[in-house]
């Protein structure tokens, strides 16, 4: 203990790095590991396919956390994690808030001591790959400092862009480093929320329609890949449209389903799917694809056709430019 569970509707995969959400959800509750054992800590992603929220929109989305505890910790400090968790979760998650319609919930249960086994040799590990066992995965954080959030937390009426105009906070380093300052670029300079705010900005128009369709935007992805191949391996699609091989799978068994695609084994290694687009999955994309291109004309002259061929240009250019080894720090 402890373990964690994060759980967030599918329609968020896009928008969110999971993986930083897991790692900001277990730092927040093990802290420096005086209450919560870091060798103890156990986090899980679990994208919900199936959901409901409220009235039932596509947009409408959800990240739950749950929070099991081995008993013994007191009231205080269950409440002092569990709301360190709220607050982290929430501040990572602020610019989905202010772009879509967003639940956010924590919850924190002892475990039943009577009926709780387990074991484990990560101790063992730790202690091989140097890490301190009371150590948690990130540096000690200097003291909260009051308003630390406000950038994201004006008026629920402002715009997106309103709510990241404020001038950045500076972080203050450890006492041995107390005199020293460090600035990163403003919140509305982030190159990825940059392209998260674009992306947004474009998908809100495609929704109705591809809620008309029951489509969800990560199978219209998928769909649309097919288009451009006679067959194609699944690992290969998953590469193509940035999916998760778990989700791809989910969203190829729905739409396997539905007859919207063909699936096979290949002929020379039974382990390798392929996949294909069927009769039906090009009838919808013709028909769905018509409303599509009403929404791009539309696009196209708002933003001006010149403009937008050369913001594809650039894009591409970025693409490329990037595509190559991860920059070292």
């Amino acid at each position: 203990m402890p373990h964690i569970w994060v759980e967030y509707s599918s329609n968020l995969e896009d928008s969110i790095d999971v993986s930083a959400l897991l790692k900001t959800t277990q730092d927040a509750l093990i802290d420096d590991g005086t209450i919560f054992p870091f060798a103890g800590a156990r986090t899980r992603g679990v994208p919900v396919q199936n959901y409901l929220i409220v009235d039932g929109h596509a947009d409408n989305s959800f990240v739950h956390v749950l929070l099991r505890i081995a008993v013994g910790r007191s009231e205080e400090d269950r409440k002092a994690a569990a709301s360190r968790v709220f607050e982290a979760v929430k501040d990572f998650l602020a610019p989905i808030t202010a772009s879509r319609p967003l639940g956010i919930s924590v919850q924190m249960e002892e475990a039943d001591e009577a009926t709780n086994f387990k074991t484990s040799n990560y101790r063992e590990y730790l202690k091989q790959r140097g890490i301190p066992e009371k150590a948690s995965s990130k540096p000690e954080r200097p003291a909260k400092t009051p308003g630390r959030s406000a950038p994201l937390r004006q008026a629920a009426g402002a715009s997106i862009s309103e709510r990241v105009s404020a001038e950045p906070r500076q972080k203050t380093l450890d006492a041995d480093h107390s005199s020293t300052r460090v600035r990163i670029r403003h919140f509305s300079k982030s190159l990825p929320m940059s392209l998260l705010r674009a992306r947004e900005a474009v998908m809100r128009h495609f929704r109705a329609s591809l809620r008309r369709f029951e489509i969800t935007e990560q199978q219209w992805r998928v769909l649309r890949a097919l288009t451009s191949v006679e067959t194609i391996e699944v690992t290969t699609l998953a590469d193509v449209t940035f999916l998760l091989p778990p989700s791809l799978s989910r969203i190829l068994k729905d739409l396997d389903e539905r007859g919207l695609i063909v699936r096979r084994t290949s002929s020379s290694d039974m382990r390798r799917g392929i996949i294909s687009i069927s009769p039906q999955g090009l009838e919808l994309i013709e028909r769905a694809g018509a409303e599509s291109e009403v929404i791009y004309r539309e696009i196209t002259g708002r933003y001006g056709p010149e403009r937008l061929a050369e913001l594809q240009n650039l894009l591409q250019q970025l693409e490329e430019c990037l595509d190559g080894p991860e920059i070292a720090c």
